[in-house]
């Protein structure tokens, strides 16, 4: 058995004879499709006659000399001939299943020594067959040490945990339980407990109202429209309430609690402004929020028909498009909102919230996910700022339902942060994706096994939900597209468990069954 490592100036032992039946074709995932090609048609032609030929071999060693002699002559060699291996060509550095590395062609011809038989390793003694060989891994590394074995040691070892995570992952998001045709929804909101969805958008006809529509996500009890009060107008927000009740801002100025039992608006409010959105309280289950288009936000008491709990200015007049309510750590509330000049933390001994830190001038905030209740991550999306004459903006502000863009959208990022302390959090990771030039888009943090988060959101180059792993945001798996782009996305969990995320476009509704 020879040795591992040789002296550098040695020259390369003489091929051994050959008189196997039939060439062995052994291909790799390193080399060039067209390099690929050439060397099969050799290993063909090689079959015939000349196959057992030492010239023919010679003539390979002396092609794998002159490649060796090329490289840096501190390179580790081959244990079999003793000459360094390549980066590429016939003498490639190339590694069987146990670890070993040998150069291409030595293995080539171990290989038709052997024919049917098994063949041990040279270093090892582990026997394989040419099935077993046959597609070997062959990665394009030069490492300039004598450790090049325990390199790809390492990284074979490193790239079995990353597929069992991988493994472990896969089984998190299922494919898609139920679909359903939609036509002309803009909205949604899931009730986890009772497995039902709530769409709205406007109807068709003479009168093209505002409806809700009631999807029952397994039985197959078709949909349910139901006809809002008239002066409603387009709900912007769905946010499900524990005990059966559904809250939803809309353009008509109004915050209305919908009762799921008997299909009506159980309480309404007056707000000063248009309703963006809307959320509940998990600390109690008697608040509501609602975020206007002039930048407020206000609290409302269930319980008090009058007026506001409480009302504070926001930052901007921009309008609050997202809110969240969570805890932290000591198990206090905290409200987190965003607008297009980022996310801010609303304090309620104070009268106006305050920007996350490290997040001004990103670009125009379109979607902030958070990982409710827990406020520990957080991910903002921006799209890059244009400059528009005021008159432009304001009209752009002002029609939020507007139709859907048919193109492939503008490159925006989505921005990781996590909590530091109870009021502070730190930006970490960022990665690229397409994102909508005109919408408010919504998004969503999913928790996994072994506390693990993903984060989803509707890509507008796939039509589809994207998701990724946080923190590094390495890419994880695209949904089942849809034909126009994705409008809303919401993840809900039940009191016992059951977990769903939903996406919608104007003519489709999905939901995911999360495990």
């Amino acid at each position: 058995m020879p040795s591992r490592s040789g002296s550098r100036g040695r020259r390369p032992r003489p091929a051994p004879e050959v008189a196997a039946p039939t060439a062995v074709q052994v291909s790799s995932s390193g080399s060039s499709e067209e390099g690929s090609d050439e060397e099969e048609e050799e290993g063909s032609e090689g079959s015939g006659d000349g196959a057992r030929s030492p010239g023919g071999s010679a003539s390979k060693y002396k092609a794998a000399e002159s490649e060796a002699e090329a490289e840096d002559p501190c390179l580790p060699s081959c244990p079999i001939c003793m000459v360094a291996w390549t980066a590429d060509g016939s003498h490639r550095v190339s590694c069987i299943p146990c670890g070993h590395v040998y150069g291409r062609h030595c293995l080539e011809m171990w290989l038709l020594q052997y024919g049917k038989k098994k063949a041990p390793c040279p270093q090892c003694g582990k026997r394989y067959t040419q099935n077993n060989i046959i597609n070997l891994y062959v990665p394009e590394i030069v490492v300039p040490n004598n450790d090049l074995e325990k390199q790809v040691l390492s990284l074979r070892e490193r790239n079995e945990y990353l597929e069992k995570q991988q493994a472990k992952l896969l089984e998190e998001i299922k494919e898609h339980k139920n679909e359903f045709l939609v036509d002309g929804a803009r909205v949604m909101g899931i009730d986890a407990s009772s497995q039902i969805i709530l769409t709205s958008g406007r109807a068709h006809g003479v009168s093209a109202e505002h409806i809700l529509t009631k999807v029952s996500m397994f039985h197959g009890h078709g949909m349910e429209k139901i006809h809002l009060p008239p002066d409603t107008k387009a709900i912007r927000d769905i946010c499900v309430l524990p005990g059966g009740h559904v809250v939803f801002a809309s353009l008509g100025r109004k915050l209305s609690i919908f009762s799921m039992a008997t299909n009506n608006v159980v309480l309404q409010y007056d707000l000063p402004a248009p309703g963006w959105s809307c959320s509940g309280d998990y600390t109690t289950s008697s608040h509501i929020y609602a975020g206007l288009q002039n930048g407020m936000l206000l609290v409302f008491d269930i319980r008090q028909t009058s007026a506001p709990l409480h009302s504070s200015m926001g930052l901007s007049t921009h309008p609050v498009h997202t809110i969240h309510c969570a805890v932290d750590g000591s198990g206090s509330r905290k409200v987190f909102s965003a607008s297009s000049i980022g996310p801010c933390v609303w304090d309620a001994s104070e009268n106006r919230p305050s920007l996350v830190s490290g997040m001004e001038n990103q670009g125009v905030c379109i979607s902030l996910a958070c990982s409710s209740p827990s406020s520990d991550v957080l991910v903002a999306s921006y799209r890059p700022r244009v400059e528009l004459p005021d008159a432009i903006a304001t009209s752009q502000a002002s029609t939020p339902q507007s139709p859907a863009p048919t193109g492939s959208g503008k490159l925006g990022c989505h921005t990781l942060l996590r909590r530091t302390t109870a009021t502070s959090f730190a930006r970490d990771h960022i990665c690229s994706g397409s994102v909508s030039e005109l919408r408010m888009s919504k998004s969503a943090i999913i928790p996994c096994r072994d506390n693990q988060h993903l984060f989803a959101y509707g890509d507008e180059s796939l039509y589809g939900v994207r998701t990724w792993r946080l923190p590094s945001f390495q890419r994880y798996t695209d949904l089942k597209p849809h034909r126009q782009p994705v409008l809303d996305l919401r993840y809900a969990e039940s009191s016992t468990g059951e977990r769903y995320l939903g996406c919608l476009s104007a003519e489709k509704l999905q939901v995911f069954t999360i495990r």
